[in-house]
């Protein structure tokens, strides 16, 4: 696990052809310019997003992956057109970027009194841990063809649809006669105390809005989520993909676009008590989303409801705790998930 993001940057220039939309994703490329910042400085990298159905966002940036001030950071109009066009370069400092379908973003502008210039070339980053295969003695909670590992809320069997490649997907019960939607969150059959786990999941492409609304769910432990959601045009706050939900943000935008199969990697550590059941030590949890390290044995000291008044209400007892996956409303894609049981 320590040397997921080693490999991630081994793997971050294979340049390969984007599928979904053809602007979308990220890119990196070299300025070309006399000025002295650009010849010390000279990588850029960007993350080009959709925040809504008819509109791109363009991030230009000095580093990805990171909470860098960008050059640039511009919602535009979607036009129709092959290509999409940002920024000005009337300011002492400023940039033209054009992006075309092809892969490519050309960057022209100045700095003070030197030209820049540069091109970038989208690639496709994979998380290091896709299709990490579960250690000896590990549960297949997704996976095996089945969903036997789970159950719904009232106990009820597990109706989430099987697909081939040892897929899942999250299904819907629409609202029937006025009453409310059911919900299909599953739980797991078993408690864990101490464990390590694997999830790949895929959010669909649709763009209902900014934030919640957009592909919604949640890997929870107990009364601890790790959020679900697509957010690749965002800003890694604590409402975003990877955070502990209004708990703990991760450490910058680690997400990957809808319609890419995403990891989330956990090394969950499970509370202590004495011989009366209380709590002398606390869960931690560190994790990875996409090969790269969120957050570092974080202690939970409550759940991570939205609802701190509730969360702070929440009391850990001695057994461990199921592990769950949201239904909230929203056809998302599951595989390859597994625990493994640790001694700490």
């Amino acid at each position: 696990m320590k040397r997921i993001s080693a490999v991630i940057i081994s793997t971050l220039f294979a340049l390969v052809a984007f599928a979904e939309d053809p602007f979308v994703g990220e890119y990196a490329g070299e300025f070309v310019s006399e000025a002295h910042y650009f010849k010390v400085n000279p990588k850029v990298y960007a993350q080009v997003s959709k925040p809504s159905a008819d509109t791109y966002q363009l991030v230009l940036t000095p580093q990805l992956y990171v909470r860098a001030t960008p050059y640039i950071r511009e919602i535009i109009k979607a036009d129709g057109s092959g290509e999409l066009k940002f920024g000005s370069d009337k300011a002492s400092w400023g940039f033209k970027v054009t992006v075309d379908k092809s892969g490519e973003i050309k960057v022209m502008g100045k700095a003070g009194k030197d030209a820049v210039s540069a091109v970038l070339k989208k690639y496709e980053r994979v998380s290091p841990s896709m299709g990490k295969p579960a250690p000896s003695g590990s549960d297949i909670l997704i996976g095996g063809g089945n969903m036997d590992s789970w159950t719904l809320k009232d106990g009820s069997a597990c109706d989430w649809k099987i697909l081939d490649g040892g897929q899942v997907e999250s299904v819907i019960h629409p609202a029937k006669n006025g009453k409310p939607r059911r919900n299909n969150t599953v739980y797991t059959k078993k408690a864990y105390e101490s464990f390590r786990l694997h999830l790949e999941f895929k959010l669909p492409e649709d763009y209902k809005g900014m934030g919640v609304p957009r592909c919604n769910s949640g890997l929870y432990i107990g009364p601890v989520e790790i959020q679900i959601l697509d957010t690749f045009h965002a800003d890694a706050q604590w409402g975003d993909c990877g955070a502990l939900y209004k708990f703990v943000p991760p450490r910058a935008n680690f997400s990957l676009p809808p319609e890419k199969w995403q990891t989330y990697d956990v090394e969950f550590k499970g509370a202590k008590f004495d011989e009366n059941g209380k709590v002398v030590k606390y869960p931690r949890i560190t994790a990875w989303l996409n090969g790269m390290k969120m957050y570092d044995s974080v202690e939970l000291t409550q759940g991570t409801d939205h609802s701190q008044l509730r969360a702070e209400s929440y009391v850990y007892k001695p057994g461990g705790l199921k592990i769950s996956l949201q239904d909230h409303g929203d056809k998302i894609r599951f595989r390859n998930m597994w625990v493994e049981p640790i001694k700490d």
